[in-house]
């Protein structure tokens, strides 16, 4: 699928700031490699208009803020592995059935956002459970969530100490997003998959942002962390559409993955992915760029840090107001305060 590039150039990265605004040594470098990438290569080879081509350094320029953001902010994992855990059984604890009494614990945490924010149907899950997924499922998929039964489940890699995913810090996103789906953003016939996931994406943001302005310190980091990746998803996005998707690993490779570790990672998902290029689109399209348009067009009418515009589902009546995540874009500084004192409880 093609998607256009002309939105407004005031909106979602109006809190970056302007090119002439930059200040120090470090942003002018990065701004001379991305216009050198985008702009210059993006104008003469894929022949990107101007305008886009400003857009799409704005957006890169937002993704690598985000990234120094989230770097700066201290690890918060959640430590949901107490040895609580039951293999071959599940506890009930009131009314939610699960294998991990931890789990239960975040899971009543996140449910009555979803009553606050106004979701569509906002219940309360009547199961969470972390499950093995089989063969390369278990790298592939977070998690699973039934509208019409309220459960929903979760790669038991999270709490396995042997596995890639372990104590990973997107395990509160992956949850709230999975929550999300139990709320009544579902699959139905008619509806395109891609703007379930995606509007799924914006209700985990907003229900993130909520949970980072109430100083939970959990939230924090995955909540930046989400969007730096829908921000590096669109970019990519926009850049596999031209062709060009090793721009976009040299980009993130000198300016987003900067440790060993990271790069080693993510080297070894682009081999892993490149042998399934489709659905790779389809994930970067669904829970990145998709997502990114709907909180563009919703904030980014007059300015990204507006709390007067509403996102509407596009699979069932209803509107949600983004007023937190708003709020939380525009105080940045403060939510990285609020991470920092929580780090010394």
């Amino acid at each position: 699928m093609k998607h256009k590039l002309s939105y407004t150039l005031r909106g979602l990265l109006g809190a970056c700031g302007c090119l002439g605004c930059l200040t120090g040594i470090l942003n002018l470098m990065l701004i001379g490699c991305i216009v050198l990438t985008v702009l210059v290569g993006g104008l003469v080879a894929v022949r990107m208009r101007i305008p886009d081509a400003i857009y799409a350094l704005r957006v890169a320029k937002f993704a690598w803020e985000m990234d120094r953001l989230y770097d700066r902010l201290p690890d918060q994992p959640m430590d949901i592995t107490d040895g609580d855990m039951v293999i071959d059984n599940v506890y009930v604890q009131w009314g939610v059935v699960t294998n991990s009494r931890r789990l239960e614990q975040v899971i009543e945490s996140v449910a009555p956002y979803y009553h606050r924010e106004a979701a569509i149907n906002p219940v309360r899950p009547r199961m969470g459970a972390f499950i093995p997924f089989a063969g390369s499922t278990s790298f592939e998929l977070l998690g699973a969530a039934s509208c019409a039964e309220d459960v929903f489940i979760l790669n038991y890699q999270y709490i396995n100490p042997f596995a890639h995913l372990f104590r990973r810090d997107d395990l509160l996103a992956v949850i709230t997003h999975e929550i999300g789906h139990v709320q009544g953003v579902c699959y139905a016939t008619g509806v395109n998959p891609s703007d379930v996931e995606a509007a799924t994406q914006i209700l985990t943001w907003e229900i993130l942002a909520a949970m980072s302005a109430d100083g939970n310190k959990y939230a924090i980091k995955p909540f930046v962390g989400e969007l730096r990746d829908a921000a590096l998803s669109w970019v990519r996005a926009v850049l596999r559409q031209q062709g060009h998707d090793d721009w976009y690993r040299w980009f993130v490779l000198r300016f987003i993955y900067t440790t060993a570790e990271e790069q080693s990672r993510a080297q070894r998902g682009w081999r892993y992915w490149d042998r399934i290029g489709d659905r790779l689109d389809d994930i970067i399209i669904s829970y990145g760029m998709r997502p990114w348009y709907y909180m563009h067009n919703a904030l980014g009418a007059q300015d990204l840090r507006t709390d007067r515009s509403w996102f509407k589902y596009p699979n069932a009546s209803g509107t949600i107001r983004l007023d937190d995540l708003a709020w939380v874009l525009s105080h940045l500084h403060k939510i990285e305060q609020i991470a920092e004192e929580k780090s010394l409880e």
